[in-house]
C-alpha cells in the first residue's frame, strides 16, 4: 500500500487540500532502497566509490536524512496517483508537503491543489445584445478639424525652432512660437506634411481619421460596458494563482513598455517612489477582473464551440517562434490559442445585436 487515510477538503477560492499518510512498511522498503542508492554513490577515504559498507554510510548520513529522502521519494511516486483517484478538476502545479516525519510511524502529507473554478454565467447573449445595441452618434465638427490642424501647425513650428536651436526649453518654445507665429495652412503646407492634393483633401482626411478614432472609442466603450456586466452577473470563485498569474503578465508587459520608452523598470520605480509590491497592490483589482473575464470567455467559447482557425493559429505560433527562439512551442501554442479564442468570442458577442 502506497498511501492511506486519504481525506479531501474543499477550501474557499476554488482550492482543495488532500491529506493522508504513507504506511510504515512502505517507508521502510524505500529506506532500504535509499540507503543502497547512497551506498552506490558514496566516496569515503579508504574506500573505492560504491564499495563503502552500508553500515558506514548509514552512520555518516544519520537516520533522519535517510528517512527524509525515503519519505520524499514515496510521496513523489504517490501524489500523481492520489490526484487521479481524487477526480478533481485540477489545474496548475500542486503544492506537496510532508506534515509529519517521525521514525517508525506513518509519514503525514498534504497536497494543496487549485481547482478549475465553477463559473455560472448569466444570459450573456442578452447582456451582449443590450450593450452593443446602444447607439452613439459620431459627429465631427469644423472646430474639431481646426483643433487638429492647430496642433499640427504647432508641431511644425516646434520642429522648425528645434532645428535652429536645440537648447530651447518648453516655456521658451511656447513663447517663441507665439512671437514667430504659426505656419499658414495652404496647399504647399499640406503637401509638405503628407500625401494630400490640397487643403480640402487634407481636411477631409482629418475628418475621416477623427471619425474612425471616435468610432473605435465608442466601440471600446460598449465592449467595456458589456464586460463589466458579464463580470458583475457571473458567479465564480477566483483562485489566488489566477490573480497572481494575471499580475505577472501585466508586469511583464509593463516592463517591456518601459524599456521601449528608453529607460529601465528599476529607474521607473525609483522615479515614482514605489516598489513592485506597491504596483501589484494598485493593480490587484484590475488583475482580478482580467482573471474573471478569462474564465467567462473560456466558458462561452466552450458553450458556443468557438475555436480559432487552425491556419491562423499555426501562422501566429510560427511568428512568435521566429521572434523568440527560446520559447517553448507548447506554451506558445497555448498562449496564441487563448488570445485568438478571446478575440473571436468578443467578436461573436459584439454580433449579438
Amino acid at each position: 500500500m502506497k498511501y492511506q487515510n486519504i481525506e479531501i477538503k474543499k477550501l474557499p477560492k476554488s482550492e482543495a487540500e488532500i491529506t493522508g499518510e504513507i504506511p510504515v512498511e512502505t517507508i521502510d522498503k524505500e529506506k532500504e532502497r535509499t540507503l543502497r542508492k547512497f551506498t552506490q554513490e558514496a566516496e569515503l577515504p579508504g574506500f573505492r566509490k560504491g564499495k563503502v559498507p552500508e553500515k558506514v554510510v548509514a552512520e555518516q548520513l544519520g537516520d533522519l536524512k535517510i528517512l527524509q529522502e525515503a519519505a520524499f521519494t514515496c510521496l513523489e511516486n504517490a501524489w500523481p496517483e492520489i490526484l487521479t483517484e481524487a477526480k478533481l478538476p485540477i489545474f496548475g502545479e500542486p503544492y506537496v508537503s510532508i506534515t509529519k516525519l517521525v521514525a517508525n510511524t506513518p509519514v503525514g502529507f498534504k497536497i494543496k491543489v487549485y481547482l478549475i473554478p465553477e463559473v455560472t454565467l448569466s444570459n450573456y447573449k442578452k447582456i451582449a445584445s443590450t450593450a452593443m445595441s446602444v447607439e452613439e452618434k459620431i459627429t465631427v465638427t469644423e472646430k474639431d478639424i481646426e483643433d487638429v490642424i492647430l496642433e499640427i501647425r504647432k508641431r511644425k513650428a516646434h520642429d522648425k525652432l528645434h532645428e535652429t536651436n536645440e537648447s530651447h526649453d518648453h516655456e521658451k518654445f511656447v513663447e517663441e512660437v507665439k512671437e514667430e507665429g504659426l505656419p499658414h495652412v495652404d496647399d504647399v503646407f499640406v503637401k509638405s506634411i503628407g500625401d494630400f492634393k490640397d487643403v480640402a483633401d487634407f481636411k477631409e482626411k482629418i475628418k475621416e481619421n477623427v471619425t474612425k478614432e471616435r468610432e473605435w472609442k465608442a466601440k471600446e466603450k460598449k465592449r467595456g460596458a458589456m464586460v463589466d456586466t458579464l463580470i458583475a452577473e457571473a458567479k465564480m470563485e477566483i483562485p489566488e494563482i489566477l490573480i497572481e498569474g494575471e499580475l505577472d503578465r501585466m508586469l511583464a508587459q509593463f516592463k517591456g513598455d518601459v524599456e521601449r520608452a528608453g529607460t529601465t523598470y528599476e529607474k521607473y520605480l525609483e522615479h515614482i517612489k514605489k516598489t513592485e509590491s506597491d504596483i501589484k497592490k494598485d493593480w490587484r483589482e484590475s488583475a482580478e477582473k482580467r482573471a474573471q473575464l478569462q474564465l467567462i470567455i473560456s466558458k462561452i467559447a466552450e458553450a458556443e464551440k468557438i475555436e480559432p482557425e487552425k491556419d491562423q493559429l499555426e501562422k501566429e505560433v510560427e511568428h512568435i517562434l521566429k521572434q523568440h527562439k527560446d520559447v517553448d512551442v507548447s506554451r506558445a501554442r497555448a498562449y496564441v490559442h487563448m488570445v485568438l479564442t478571446n478575440e473571436k468570442v468578443m467578436q461573436w458577442l459584439e454580433g449579438q445585436k
